[in-house]
């Protein structure tokens, strides 16, 4: 009893000074204790031995209970017409409550359990000693607990919870091996509370808000790294802890690797999110230390992304040779913006240290990304036009790159002008102007040409119905301006004359099909067949004599014949809640013909163009393309890929890419889920021709409570590199479904495996 008393008067130094409210707690009964005394006099409750009971809706079991009746003579009056003498009288009248003995007080997936707990519903206070709480976090890799151990935890309101001392972890129960250590918690519950019952709408919508002080992350007793003060909400997981994943790996170029990444959400407000930022530090045993910090950010205005870096680099480029300086990095920043009056505005900003950094530091970015360049770009869209403005310029010199100073362009398609008969003419137009100028790297020697430009190119077309096609003639006029050509000549002026027809139709027919390998509901074959002649003549500057800013000085003299035919077979899929018609085979072939060969480095046809897509199901799918050349290449071109998701614990990519005389290569790429703790990802990709592998990746992931260690084998055979790493991810960070987003190069296989279940 004396125990009794300590705690409860401990707790009650924690509530105001303020006059008691009427208010209380009620009790029920879930089980029966081993011994239980009400005294009626002291307005005092004893329940001894496996104690289990509902305290307002939450559910509180312990050893032994303590709870203090209000039993004051009005409030007996009001409530009972006769003195209250057995416990069912009483227990609705219950104000402050003290439990011993393995408390466990919990409401759905939110629990506390610890030692002893003592509560005040009238003041809405509590304490709970030695204490573990549990709030559920939804994470990608399912619903985890964020545990929370304190040596106290003080309850401060029906919504907050305050604790000192504090050990807190993502993850099962048990002593973690990693944790976060605080010197103060703070949650917060936006919905409901720890205090009394909560509503399904409550519980389903909680969302618990935290915020942590003097943090250190800790592997087991050992200091690891000091986290700033940091405020999170539960329903996103990603920020309870900065650390994001640990790097160990090995490399030809670069030597050993240690690495570690850093970050977290950046909100603003009330907590909504502006963006993340992540921060890089890396050290390489052939090269030196490295930083790097990174931004993406977006809001419903604007959007973009940082890159920076800052590696001391005291080794050597296997392609570049010794670096230049050892001060090595890049700043990087894309941003796109919309301005009032809806017009857009886009910034890209690329600043690289010397010639070899890029590609050597981000290889894989540099040979699967747009050149990076530097430009102030505006756009305004209205109904069928566009007015854009372009400045670009270059900042490292061993670039070559075309840069407009400034360009201004104006677009209009198929503005209606007036009717001709029943159907209406039609006028695009597209013009620009500006100075534009070629900077050559200047390890060339190369002069740098520039010229003012100017380019207005008009079509008119009249569209009307024959029967089953549609008859499109079509004529236009294109002019350009010229400051000075690649000659050196001033002011040149050049004129052609394009006209021509679009014959085009489309047949359609429907099946009664049901089932078999594509699952029918129905079949619709639609064809649409194309034919256009273009005639092209009047230009007295051919694209030789001109500097070359871009697709405005290929404009020259042709004639030809341009043969499209597309086929597509259609059937209804569920999709969403209704069934909607999509295409499941869609091939799709074009040629040309040249009456005047010399059009076409000599040969009458050009090539003939393929490309098919078939949608077995989301599960499997196949793709295709290519071209055909008639005068001796045979199969110029090939790429082919098959695409297979049966199920969101497998994924399977294989393909095949054919180049004329250069390059014959198979890859594959599979991604397997094999269980709750394992995962694989192997790549291959070898080149018949050559008889040589290419690139080659294994990836084993091993998912374990805290943490997902991941193995990985890299042979990189073209530039004859062998690597191996190890990295650390913490577990709640870890997205196990598999998705279209992991294949390469292939980015119409987005949809696959869409239909599957999440």
């Amino acid at each position: 009893m004396i125990r009794t008393l300590l705690v409860a008067s401990l707790a009650l130094a924690l509530t105001t000074n303020a006059a008691a409210q009427e208010v209380e707690g009620k009790l029920e009964f879930l089980s029966s204790p081993r011994y239980i005394q009400l005294d009626i006099g002291l307005g005092i409750l004893y329940l001894v031995g496996s104690v289990e009971v509902e305290l307002d809706g939450r559910y509180l079991r312990c050893d032994n209970l303590v709870a203090w009746l209000n039993l004051e003579k009005e409030k007996l009056e009001e409530e009972e017409e006769d003195p209250p003498e057995s416990l069912d009288q009483v227990r609705r009248f219950v104000k402050e409550i003290y439990a011993e003995g393995n408390v466990l007080y919990s409401q759905e997936d939110e629990w506390l359990h610890g030692d002893r707990l003592f509560i005040d519903l009238t003041h809405e206070r509590g304490l709970f000693l030695d204490a573990t709480m549990a709030i559920p976090l939804p994470t990608p890799d399912g619903e985890m607990p964020l545990v929370v151990r304190a040596q106290e935890l003080r309850i401060l309101g029906r919504t907050r919870v305050q604790g000192a001392g504090i050990q807190s972890w993502i993850g099962p129960l048990g002593r973690p091996f990693t944790s976060v250590q605080s010197d103060l918690i703070d949650i917060t519950a936006e919905h409901g509370g720890f205090l009394g019952p909560s509503s399904e709408e409550e519980v389903a919508q909680q969302n618990y808000h935290l915020a942590a002080e003097g943090n250190v992350l800790r592997a087991g007793s050992f200091p690891v790294l000091w986290i700033p003060d940091f405020e999170i909400d539960s329903q996103d997981a990603r920020e309870p802890l900065l650390l994001r994943s640990v790097r160990l790996d090995h490399s030809k170029e670069f030597g050993a690797e240690v690495g570690l990444s850093l970050g977290t959400d950046i909100t603003y407000g009330d907590g909504q999110k502006w963006g993340e930022w992540r921060a890089h530090l890396d050290w390489y045993s052939k090269r030196g230390p490295g930083v790097g910090l990174d931004f993406v950010y977006e809001m419903p205005t604007y959007r973009g992304s940082i890159i920076t870096r800052y590696q001391r680099d005291t080794g050597e480029n296997e392609n570049f040779g010794p670096p230049p300086t050892n001060n090595r990095g890049r700043l990087s920043w894309w941003h796109r913006q919309m301005l009032p009056g809806e017009v857009q505005m886009d910034l890209e900003f690329q600043l690289f240290s010397d010639r070899g950094y890029y590609p050597t530091w981000f290889e894989g970015e540099e040979k699967s990304v747009k050149p990076p360049e530097n430009l102030f770009y505006l756009k305004r869209t209205f109904f069928n036009s566009q007015v854009s403005g372009l400045y670009s310029t270059r900042f490292n010199d061993w670039l070559t790159r075309v840069e407009h100073q400034p360009e201004l362009r104006y677009d209009l398609v198929t503005e209606p002008l007036f009717d001709l008969g029943n159907h209406p003419l039609y006028l695009t137009v597209s013009a620009r102007g500006g100075q534009g100028r070629i900077r050559y790297d200047d390890d060339l020697g190369l002069d740098d040409p520039a010229t003012w430009r100017a380019d207005v190119d008009t079509l008119l077309e009249y569209a009307m119905p024959a029967g089953p096609l549609k008859i499109t003639p079509f004529a236009g006029v294109r002019y350009t301006f010229y400051e000075t050509d690649l000659l050196g000549r001033d002011n040149q002026d050049r004129l052609g004359l394009t006209s021509g027809v679009t014959l085009a139709s489309q047949a359609w027919r429907t099946f009664d099909a049901d089932g078999g390998l594509f699952n029918l509901d129905g079949l619709r074959h639609v064809m649409i067949p194309e034919l256009t002649f273009r005639n092209t003549v009047g230009v007295d500057i051919p694209p030789s004599e001109l500097i070359p800013l871009d697709d405005v000085e290929t404009f020259d003299n042709i004639q030809a014949f341009e043969f499209r035919l597309r086929n597509l077979l259609q059937t209804r899929r569920n999709r969403g809640p209704s069934r909607v018609a999509e295409t499941f085979i869609d091939l799709e072939l074009g040629t040309a013909y040249y009456p005047n060969p010399r059009d076409n480095g000599d040969d009458p046809w050009g090539n003939l163009e393929w490309d098919l897509l078939v949608r077995f199901s989301d599960a499997l799918q196949f793709i295709a393309d290519g071209e055909v050349n008639y005068y001796g290449r045979g199969l110029e071109v090939v790429n082919t890929a098959i695409g297979y998701t049966p199920s969101r614990e497998f994924q399977g990519y294989w393909g095949f890419r054919h180049y004329h005389n250069e390059y014959d290569v198979i890859f594959a790429q599979n991604n397997w889920r094999a269980n709750e703790e394992w995962m694989f990802t192997a790549e291959s990709s070898y080149d018949l021709r050559g008889d040589r592998g290419i690139d080659h990746r294994l990836v084993i992931s091993r998912i374990g409570d805290e943490w997902v260690f991941r193995f990985g084998f890299k042979a990189d055979i073209g530039e004859d590199d062998i690597s191996f790493f190890v990295s650390f991810e913490p577990r709640f960070l870890f997205d196990p479904l598999l998705s279209a987003g992991l294949l390469k190069s292939e980015p119409r296989l987005h949809y696959l495996g869409s239909g599957l279940s999440q």
